[in-house]
């Protein structure tokens, strides 16, 4: 969370640009993918004060239920 964070600091000020190539590829699942990672993004976006926070809670709902479903309908198969 500490990079989104960053992201969310700088704001308009922060100098990108479009790299048209993949520079990664990552599977779903991890630390990233948690309950806890959903309420730490919303806690950051609180913090900063980036985002109304009506809004935080709605994305923040929109993200559980959307964890919620991939649990349900996306089950891993256990690894040997």
């Amino acid at each position: 969370m500490a990079d989104y964070e960053f992201l969310l600091r700088a704001g308009s000020g922060l100098k990108t640009a479009f790299l048209p190539m993949v520079t990664a590829e990552m599977q779903s699942g991890g630390a990233s993918d948690s309950i806890a990672a959903i309420e730490e993004t919303a806690r950051v976006k609180r913090f900063t004060g980036k985002r109304h926070n009506l809004l935080v809670e709605l994305e923040r709902g929109r993200a559980a239920l959307g964890f919620r479903l991939r649990q349900l309908f996306y089950r891993r198969e256990p690894q040997a």
